[in-house]
């Protein structure tokens, strides 16, 4: 266990952060380690906007500022609408404001990041460029949208993205650039749709013009469940699969590691880039079937247990621990999941 990666699980709670480092058989925690109220739901900001919620599904800082990302997808009374909101937050003891109502196709904020391009689509130097994006699922069928905030005005402006048929979800948004061309990509994944790229265009909506296909075809009942790069490589985690991008004018995608056991409701989890604990360069770290796994690209993807997390959870709560979702979701809580019926916190 000794020669394994620290077992550090990093939750963002509104501007501060809580460390839960655990070795072989202790856990410790920070002595000055507290909590205060920062936002509640069922409250009204300065501006008189209902600020509402039964989760807040992303914690995510841009240019000074704090954005929180809620569902409705629990609300049960029927005065409150079914639609998700960002929220914005000033200064750490400040008051949490909307910063935008989306409709009731809205249910949740599926996916909200901020990038900071340098390259156009030529793959010029410009900038740099910070860009926060946004994309609620659809709950019906139609457009499916990606929201790019125009932090001059304000404003939020909508990307059409797709049409899709049925309920759609995009759950992950990345940033890679492409070795060959040179040019920064974002990159949208859609389970209805597939992986989709876009680049920098000053003149587009939004300031992103969206390639018209896309890139790589969900496998059928899977959902993207998030990008990441390592060692310079773009890697995409679906369900129950990683795949592995090869760049260039013409990309395809490689499937790299499979979890067939995996079901939709959970899947691969927290897709990330962590220091290879045996040697040089990366290592692909996410939650997978209840355990933390690490993948070694450059040992063939070599696949290493970290934590089992039914039985790390089982030796510090002292009681049998049955999980379905909860352990995969604890290694993705750096992005901020936290109930918003108890209120986001501030460490």
């Amino acid at each position: 266990m000794g020669s394994k990666l620290d077992r550090r699980i990093v939750g963002l709670l509104a501007i501060g952060t809580a460390v839960l480092a655990c070795g072989a058989s202790a856990v410790s925690f920070p002595a000055d380690l507290s909590f205060q109220p920062s936002m509640h739901a069922g409250t009204s900001d300065a501006d008189g906007k209902p600020i509402v919620g039964t989760e807040i599904m992303h914690l995510v800082p841009h240019q000074g500022r704090l954005y929180a990302g809620n569902s409705l997808w629990m609300e049960n009374d029927p005065q409150v609408p079914k639609a998700c909101q960002i929220l914005v937050l000033d200064s750490p003891h400040g008051p949490w404001k909307v910063d935008h109502q989306f409709t009731r196709r809205n249910l949740r904020l599926a996916a909200l990041r901020s990038f900071t391009l340098t390259t156009d689509d030529s793959g010029k130097a410009i900038g740099p460029v910070p860009m926060l994006l946004a994309a609620p699922d659809v709950t019906v069928h139609g457009t499916v949208q990606i929201f790019s905030r125009d932090d001059t005005t304000g404003t939020w402006v909508p990307m059409n993205f797709a049409k899709a048929s049925k309920y759609s979800t995009t759950r992950a948004l990345g940033l890679h650039r492409d070795k060959t061309t040179g040019v920064d990509r974002i990159f949208a994944g859609n389970d209805q749709l597939g992986i989709f790229s876009g680049l920098y265009d000053s003149r587009a909506a939004g300031h992103i013009r969206w390639e018209q296909t896309a890139e790589l075809a969900v496998p059928s009942g899977e959902r993207v469940m998030g990008f990441c790069n390592c060692n310079g490589v773009f890697f995409c985690a679906t369900t129950c699969n990683i795949f592995m991008r090869s760049d260039g004018h013409s990309p395809s995608w490689k499937k790299v590691y499979s979890r067939p056991e995996e079901i939709a409701p959970v899947g691969i989890r927290g897709l990330t880039a962590v220091p290879n604990p045996t040697g040089r360069g990366e290592v692909l770290l996410f939650a997978a079937l209840s355990k933390i796994r690490r993948l070694d690209p450059s040992a063939d993807f070599q696949e290493s247990i970290e934590l089992d997390m039914r039985t790390f959870l089982a030796s510090i709560l002292g009681i049998r621990v049955c999980v379905k979702i909860s352990c995969t979701n604890i290694i993705s809580v750096a992005i901020g999941c936290s109930s918003s019926r108890h209120g986001i916190h501030v460490v």
